[in-house]
């Protein structure tokens, strides 16, 4: 396996498994074990094995081993398929509120766009500092209706971030007002 998990920001994650106690380990970016050995270690005595291995950026990389012992070398393992990423995704975009504004509900679901499966944190500051009011997740089509709680009877800036799966976070979104009102208009003069 890799540590950190596929997808990462991290281009030279470690490679661990198991194989015969004091194996050598050739690891490759290939999926048949071809080319250049992009690191070797040797396996504890135990069979565990682990090293870090450079991967391409912003690429998915097929990391395959072979270990070698004195009864000889064994076939290619199964790949292991690595994806960097250190792109920020784009900022949301929210495309409005439901019920739209004005409106006298004081927890709106806010609607928009994102990166499809990244996690959207919704702020209500305008700025998208400080800590999130509520957070959800964009679908596999990339939407989201996250519902936030806002102040009653006020103007609120609302704005998002989104994080893809592999910790990148992007620029804060253009604001959205929503407007809570639930006082009734004064008696007619």
């Amino acid at each position: 396996g890799t540590n950190p998990p596929s997808p990462s920001s991290n281009a030279s994650p470690i490679i661990s498994g198991t194989t015969d106690p004091g194996a050598t380990v050739r690891i490759y970016k290939s999926n048949s074990c071809g080319g250049v050995v992009a690191a070797t270690t040797t396996a504890d005595g135990s069979g565990f094995f682990s090293t870090s291995v450079t991967v391409n950026a912003n690429a998915m990389t097929s990391l395959t081993a072979t270990a070698t012992d004195i009864g000889g070398t064994s076939p290619c393992s199964s790949p292991i398929l690595y994806v960097h990423d250190n792109l920020a995704p784009s900022a949301p975009v929210i495309i409005g509120t439901m019920p739209p504004s004005p409106s006298d509900s004081t927890t709106p679901a806010v609607g928009g766009t994102a990166e499809p499966n990244s996690l959207i944190k919704i702020y209500l500051n305008g700025s998208c500092s400080g800590a999130p009011a509520t957070n959800g997740v964009a679908n596999g089509s990339g939407f989201f209706a996250i519902s936030v709680a806002v102040p009653a009877n006020t103007t609120t800036t609302i704005t998002a971030t989104a994080t893809d799966a592999a910790g990148n976070i992007s620029v804060c979104s253009a604001p959205k007002t929503y407007r809570h009102d639930d006082l009734p208009p004064p008696v007619p003069a």
